[in-house]
């Protein structure tokens, strides 16, 4: 468990600094985090999904709310994907709407 934590540690440290946390803060605050996780959950099996479900749907809705109607080139350029892929995507969420409409009726 030593190498997850110290792992978490260099996580913790990197996203304080990039967001300009104050230096001597970044130690201190880095270790109330582990403490913290390993008092609560030390000697627990922890499970940490991988959030890839959730990533895909945040871009996803990114490339809906980029799509005007008539800028399939534009948007799948922007985005790395196909034609195919966003035409796809675009169906899904229109059925997806029509759903949650009749759902509200």
């Amino acid at each position: 468990m030593q190498n997850f934590y110290s792992l978490l540690g260099e996580i913790i440290q990197a996203q304080l600094a990039a967001n300009a946390i104050n230096a001597p803060l970044i130690g201190q605050i880095t270790s109330n985090i582990i403490d913290t996780l390993a008092t609560r959950h030390g000697g627990k099996n922890v499970y940490l999904p991988n959030l890839c479900r959730q990533r895909a749907t945040k871009k996803q809705r990114q490339i809906l709310a980029d799509f005007t109607g008539h800028n399939h080139d534009e948007v799948c350029q922007r985005h790395g994907i196909t034609r195919y892929w966003l035409t796809k995507l675009i169906a899904g969420a229109k059925v997806h709407e029509k759903q949650a409409i009749s759902q509200h009726v």
